[in-house]
């Protein structure tokens, strides 16, 4: 067979196209993937197709062109070409050393290729430029191609179900052919991708089983698509986006992949909703892209369970992010909103923010990690800066803690309880840490610590919080519930008079906070009164500049109901304790 000299540019061109996940942004100088676990070249895999095609195993037959409507009949396919009776294409078996195996192009007939097996050169299958709804591929079987299994160009509408795409380089694609539908495929041991979907909107990719691939699902300009309900392992990614909108990513299963269970760069308007990212070294991983809201998903074991860098407008929603190293890292984010999340059992951080801009942190539970719970660094000057609200911190080292310049945050209705340290400041200045319950720290509920002379923390308000029993055992430095080693912290509310709860206190006198400032709470008390912060739209936290925090986000309140009903439980008992032991003592 010979094929036109427009066929073979396609054919260049097309094979080209399938590099540019190679070279997407993710494989950048910060790809953490080392080279060992690089797919071999191109050229190495078509050497390598080549010597299969030699083997004397592989049986020569001829192709299947049809390049317009007749040649259906040429072929003397049943049917005739209407939606209800389509030309049927079935039970061929194609082994031939000719580049494509079955082409169809420029045709307006209904056709149904079924139950076939095709092994060619280039190409298994390729749908050319045929007419709107009118291509149906299923139960059939193409592999051992140089580039697609099955390609689709400008055939819009086609259905592809329960095939099967093994050991080509890609196993299908579609370019510019939109409302493809794509079910039930088993594709595996590709060379680069398994399903690529190319400037082609309106996509349903669904019920899958993709594996043992570098990507298990890419799509690269595409928008209105939908990727649900499918089987993705042993990928170096299972779902690569790029440069795509309106992509919606729900209930699938990505395990076992080198770099993300679901990545994507660059896009816009998309959802991530309650797909299970197991063992893959960033569960989900985002990069300068913009309006997404994540919700309920469910990652574990890896490196980072979620990170964000350069994005803004984000949602992360009840998700669990546990056994990574960190469970979320959010690096250079505007408007990101993190409710309701869990992050556990994570070898060094529940969550990190580095240098965040107006980012809500409410609702989420931190605990069993081995350093901190949530940590906040670098929020140099910006526009808002980070509220973090009525989260509850447990067993961690550090339950919050912020680190040089995270300055001017928002801590309020926390629950830092079984930690080392509660919240702990180091070079860090000017927040408003109130209304927090410190329950049963090993060492202090607060601590103001210098990371150096020019670094130190100072000028924090600290009120109305609620310290029960922390640094029981003592340090070196005493046995308070908190230490100060900053500059100019108060430990009152100036405007209402209203320090802390110590349940230590012995009633008299103010209480005396240790380190080197021998600073002290001019106000205790050790009578219980509910004081919870209310966070409005514009809460002012003064310091020598005055710095406005403000948020759109709402809550729902009970969370911070249930702390402080806790806390009051936690008083009575106390209360009781104290009066049993007096009376005991008379």
């Amino acid at each position: 067979m010979v094929v036109n000299t427009g066929l073979k540019l396609k054919t260049i061109f097309y094979s080209l196209l399938i590099c540019l996940l190679l070279f997407s942004p993710y494989n950048s100088q910060n790809n953490p993937i080392s080279e060992e676990t690089k797919y071999q070249p191109l050229s190495q895999s078509v050497l390598q197709m080549n010597q299969l095609l030699t083997d004397p195993y592989w049986k020569i037959s001829a192709s299947v062109i049809i390049g317009y409507d007749d040649n259906f009949t040429d072929y003397e396919f049943p049917g005739n070409g209407t939606k209800e009776n389509p030309y049927l294409i079935e039970d061929l078996s194609i082994t031939t050393s000719e580049s494509i195996g079955i082409y169809i192009f420029n045709t307006t007939r209904h056709f149904l290729i079924k139950d076939c097996y095709i092994s060619a050169v280039v190409y298994g299958i390729v749908l050319d430029n045929v007419f709107t709804s009118t291509a149906s591929v299923s139960n059939t079987t193409c592999c051992y191609h140089t580039t697609y299994g099955l390609f689709l160009d400008s055939s819009n509408d086609a259905t592809i179900y329960n095939n099967s795409f093994h050991h080509n380089i890609a196993g299908l694609g579609l370019y510019n052919s939109s409302y493809g539908n794509i079910t039930s495929n088993s594709c595996y041991s590709n060379g680069y991708v398994d399903i690529y979907i190319i400037e082609s909107d309106y996509s349903v990719i669904q019920y899958n089983q993709c594996t043992n691939t570098r990507f298990g699902i890419g799509i690269l300009n595409c928008q209105f698509s939908e990727i649900s309900d499918n089987d993705l392992d042993i990928h170096e990614s299972s779902i690569r986006i790029v440069s795509s909108s309106f992509i919606n990513i729900t209930d699938n299963i990505c395990f076992f992949n080198n770099f993300g269970g679901i990545s994507i760069d660059s896009s816009i308007d998309i959802l991530i909703l309650n797909n299970i990212c197991v063992y893959s070294a960033y569960g989900i991983y985002i990069y300068y892209s913009t309006n997404f809201t994540i919700k309920q998903n469910d990652c574990s074991r890896g490196f980072h369970g979620i990170t964000l860098k350069y994005c803004n407008i984000f949602s992360v929603l009840n998700n669990t992010f546990t056994g990574y190293t960190r469970g979320a890292y959010f690096s250079r984010t505007l408007s990101t909103t993190i409710i309701g999340n869990t992050f556990s059992n994570n070898s060094l951080e529940g969550m990190v923010l580095s240098i965040c801009d107006n980012t809500f942190v409410s609702e989420n539970t931190c605990s069993n990690n081995i350093q901190n719970g949530i940590c906040s660094s670098y929020a140099v000057p910006v526009n808002i800066y980070p509220i973090i609200t009525s989260n509850i911190c447990e067993n961690n080292y550090y339950g919050i803690k912020l680190l040089s310049h995270a300055d001017s945050h928002t801590i309020t209705n926390n629950t830092c309880i079984n930690n080392t340290y509660g919240i702990y400041l180091k070079g860090s200045s000017f927040s408003l840490i109130a209304s927090n319950l410190l329950l049963e720290n090993i060492r202090y509920g607060i601590i103001l610590a210098d990371a150096s002379i020019t670094e130190a923390s100072n000028g924090n308000k600290i009120f109305s919080n609620t310290f029960v029993d922390n640094n029981l055992d003592g340090t070196p430095n005493g046995f308070a519930q908190a230490y100060d080693e900053g500059f100019s912290n108060q430990w009152y509310d100036k405007d209402t008079n209203t320090g802390n709860f110590w349940s230590d206190w012995d009633g008299t006198g103010t209480y005396p906070i240790d380190g080197e400032r021998m600073s002290s709470d001019p106000y205790p008390t050790n009578d219980f009164t509910t004081t919870e912060t209310t966070l409005t739209s514009e809460t002012t936290l003064t310091s020598e500049t005055s710095t406005t925090i403000s948020t759109d986000s709402t809550t729902d309140t009970s969370s911070g109901f249930i702390i402080q009903l806790f806390t009051l439980i936690v008083f009575i008992v106390i209360t009781l304790k104290k009066r049993l032991s007096k009376k005991n003592s008379t």
